[in-house]
């Protein structure tokens, strides 16, 4: 009788034990993962179309990058997480989700970024209502979702758009942010209060650089690299010691941008520029 009990008592712990696994291939999905790898905030731009990116990245000691595309490129360097990104609504199609659902599976990527500025004609170009409608399926990879990189992430396009996204119960979950503006850290901090404030959500800082808008040429760049250097010496502390900023990721200037050519981390030679040394340079204590 013993025997058969304990048989018995034995049968029932098999069959609890089974009926608590979980299934997990029919999982949706739509599931948001919610511990990603921790990696640290800074990063850079680059498009993976351009000579010598994938150098420039392992010599700027960065955490992650992106291209403002999809693609994840055989060149990225070891260690840098890339994200990818929709840049325009164009990309929104069948073929490019199913990739990215297949570098997520593939435990390859962690997030994803959107649009990038939606509010620029030369840009992705797209109404508040054209973007909503093809959130959806953004969401449905199952990535934590950056908002579209609005030019003015605190302007009239992105205060509708964040609006309208809440009032569906669709899902945005970090803020992108694009800063172009003079060397005033202290301003510049300001103004990533009051958009967090605002939105009540984590600020990703996609765009980075010190700009000076009236400069038609080089020459008349009124931003020297020392200037920018000490901008970016004062300023990288100064993010992380913010909670909601997550992420921010530089963007390298040019001989092709004369407003942003003091900002660029390389000269014509590779080699790193004061600014550029800077940055490759800090860690986070």
């Amino acid at each position: 009788m013993n025997n058969s009990f304990n048989i018995f008592v034995s049968l029932l712990l098999l069959l609890a034990i089974t009926s608590c696994q979980i299934d997990t291939s029919k999982q949706s999905n739509n599931n948001v993962e919610t511990t990603p790898k921790k990696v640290g905030k800074k990063g850079i731009a680059y498009t993976n179309k351009n000579t010598n990116w994938s150098e420039k990245v392992e010599k700027l000691n960065v955490d992650w990058m992106y291209s403002w595309g999809h693609e994840l490129h055989k060149d990225l360097p070891r260690d840098i997480e890339f994200v990818p990104m929709f840049w325009g609504k164009y990309a929104v199609n069948d073929d490019v989700i199913e990739k990215i659902k297949k570098y997520k599976k593939q435990n390859q990527i962690q997030y994803l970024l959107s649009f990038n500025e939606p509010d620029g004609s030369k840009q992705a170009n797209m109404s508040v209502d054209e973007t909503l409608e093809l959130w959806p399926k953004l969401e449905s990879i199952g990535l934590p979702l950056g908002s579209p990189a609005a030019i003015h992430a605190d302007r009239e396009w992105m205060q509708e758009f964040m609006h309208k996204a809440d009032s569906l119960d669709y899902r945005v979950d970090f803020i992108t942010v694009h800063h172009y503006d003079g060397p005033n850290v202290s301003a510049f901090i300001q103004k990533l209060e009051k958009i967090h404030k605002m939105y009540k959500r984590p600020i990703w800082i996609t765009e980075l650089g010190v700009g000076d808008w009236k400069a038609k040429t080089i020459e008349e760049n009124k931003h020297s690299e020392e200037k920018v250097g000490k901008f970016v010496e004062e300023l990288l502390p100064a993010l992380d010691t913010l909670d909601f900023v997550h992420r921010y990721a530089w963007f390298d200037g040019g001989k092709n941008y004369p407003a942003l050519y003091t900002s660029k981390f390389f000269d014509e030679d590779l080699n790193l520029t004061v600014p550029g040394k800077i940055y490759a340079e800090y860690q986070l204590n």
